[in-house]
């Protein structure tokens, strides 16, 4: 009797409405699970309800998925848990999927829906879905997660007919050597689309083969992600590998590439239609650079242990950098900073963890300010990656732009407005002269008018635009000429 309550609990979840939008949806959804888990049902029986659990909790992560895409980081409080408790349903998801496979007859003929080999599928897609969650909120992926995967591969890998299993552990692989903390949640939705529209083209290798440079390891006996072959090779006793490479994968994204500047329809390609955008063409091309092996590091990263200031707000930084003339603007500002924690760094770059402060509107892609402490001097750097344990704790990943900016305005001819930027200075071992950093959207090809402040009056120059030096999801970083000396008024 008890256990049939239960099972109309259960049910009851399934035929209810829920909303991404509402905690409690996510809640009784785990709920949910752990009942399901504990019920004495037939293997086929379990499988019907959890083919059906894997529906409705699909359709709550794309409406999530939408609301991450939309956020900043650090992620609102009931945001982060609803994505950690979906995150643990499809964890939880794929334990019962691997449970129904134990209790079937691997002598089922393929055609029958729960076939062991369409239900293992079903357990990796699970976790799939699981990391793309953690991914997407840019949470740690959860424990046990990788050596779960591999438990799954390893069991049901050799059941006929069962490819499909393995192109999900390809798009899972693809996904993580992508380096998904260092993409906006947009970007990494559509990176995860085009993985599920592509065919995974992914190279295995046998662990007696010397692998490539551009390979990568797993270890079936640990719980970690996969290593590069070219950071850290693994060691010739190691013989229970899994190696890998992504390299035809990588390939096959820049033969995309090609296509869809020469005006080919993502539709034809079988691609998703917002490959048309220049966003998410920067975005494959980065995953194709990174399919190709990780690139080599220029500069040694030594330890840090001091601490510096943060200005995440673009406006206030602009301000604390001379906008307007008025130096020195930080106590107008007083919310725009926070205190960090330098955990490493080398010439070109850092790495940190926030200690106190506010802060918000961090994503891969955004430049914000740093200085020392006690120090009047900002650097300008760009977010490369973003990682956060839980709401309240952060790390960056930063790039060292240039180490002094002045504020300056562009006024385009034929406009009547001006437009805030930064004017940075040359970098002679980039072969690059003075650039100017503007939010997105700003860039347009022609001449304009350099406008900067200071004490002494308004400096005013006739410039002409050059070619784009960088481009993000958040700036632009582009070249120019001036064409005029400068005139003071």
């Amino acid at each position: 009797m008890q256990e049939k309550v239960a099972l109309d609990n259960v049910l009851t979840w399934l035929a209810a409405e829920h909303s991404a939008a509402n905690s409690d949806s996510f809640e009784k959804l785990g709920c949910a699970l752990e009942i399901l888990a504990s019920l004495g049902l037939t293997a086929v029986q379990r499988f019907k309800i959890l083919e059906l659990f894997l529906l409705r909790t699909s359709q709550l992560q794309a409406a999530l998925t939408i609301e991450l895409a939309a956020a900043s980081l650090p992620l609102p409080t009931d945001l982060r848990q609803r994505a950690d408790r979906l995150a643990e349903a499809f964890g939880l998801l794929a334990r019962g999927f691997v449970s129904v496979v134990i209790g079937l007859s691997r002598s089922a003929p393929l055609t029958v829906p729960h076939h062991p080999a369409h239900v293992a599928w079903l357990a990796m897609r699970s976790l799939h879905k699981q990391a793309q969650t953690s991914m997407l909120a840019c949470s740690p992926l959860p424990a046990d997660l990788w050596q779960n995967a591999l438990n799954t591969l390893r069991l049901f890998q050799a059941d006929q007919g069962n490819p499909r299993l393995t192109d999900e552990f390809n798009r899972m692989l693809a996904l993580a050597v992508a380096q998904p903390e260092s993409y906006t949640a947009n970007e990494l939705a559509f990176l995860i689309d085009y993985l599920q529209a592509t065919p995974t083209k992914t190279f295995w290798l046998s662990p007696q083969d010397a692998p490539p440079h551009s390979a990568w390891w797993l270890d079936p006996s640990r719980d970690q992600p996969p290593h590069a072959v070219a950071r850290r090779r693994p060691s010739a006793h190691e013989t229970n590998l899994f190696i890998f490479d992504c390299t035809p994968l990588a390939h096959m994204a820049r033969a995309h590439l090609v296509e869809l500047t020469s005006g080919t329809p993502p539709v034809t390609l079988g691609l998703p239609p917002a490959a048309t955008t220049e966003d998410f063409r920067n975005t494959l091309s980065c995953a194709a650079d990174r399919w190709s092996g990780p690139s080599k590091r220029q500069q040694a990263r030594r330890p840090g242990n001091y601490r510096v200031e943060i200005c995440a707000s673009a406006g206030a930084l602009w301000h604390y950098l001379g906008g307007d003339g008025k130096a020195n603007m930080e106590a107008a500002y007083p919310l725009a900073t926070s205190d960090w924690l330098v955990t490493n760094e080398s010439g070109g770059g850092y790495a940190l963890f926030h200690v106190a402060g506010p802060c918000a509107g961090l994503r891969s892609g955004t430049a914000l300010g740093m200085r020392l402490l006690e120090s009047n001097t900002w650097s300008v750097c760009l977010v490369r990656w973003v990682r956060s344990d839980n709401s309240a704790h952060l790390e960056l990943g930063l790039e060292l732009i240039a180490a002094t900016a002045q504020a300056v305005r562009l006024a385009y001819h034929g406009t009547n407005a001006s437009v805030p930027a930064l004017l940075l200075p040359a970098q002679p071992t980039l072969q690059r002269g003075e650039t100017l950093l503007t939010l997105r959207g700003q860039f347009s090809p022609g001449t304009f008018t350099l406008l900067a402040e200071d004490v002494s009056g308004i400096h005013l120059c006739d410039c002409e635009t050059g070619q784009l030096a960088m481009l993000t999801s958040s700036i632009e970083i582009f070249e120019f000429t001036r064409r005029s000396p400068q005139s003071v008024r």
